[in-house]
């Protein structure tokens, strides 16, 4: 896993995936935005799941509620409520 500084310690991948989406919407504090980028220029592996990140969003950022199937929105729901449980629990 790569790291990198971000105040007193390390940005890892995990954070900085973490905080991909505030930073694609711009919503992230200057600070936390210059840790993000300099992760992204010595860590190609999150760059490239940055460009997947956006791509998803490209395709699927048309997409209306009704367009997704509910098994599918519903699987997805458990998926996104698991994988917060697991972040606020401490786990990583």
């Amino acid at each position: 896993m790569k790291v990198l500084k971000w105040w007193s310690r390390e940005l890892a991948c995990r954070e900085a995936v973490a905080l991909f989406s505030d930073y694609i919407e711009g919503a992230l504090p200057p600070r936390r935005k210059a840790a993000v980028e300099r992760h992204l220029q010595a860590c190609a592996d999150c760059g490239r799941y940055l460009d997947q990140m956006r791509a998803t969003i490209r395709v699927l950022g048309h997409l209306e509620p009704d367009d997704v199937p509910a098994p599918a929105m519903d699987e997805l729901l458990e998926v996104f409520r698991r994988f917060h449980a697991e972040e606020e629990g401490g786990s990583g």
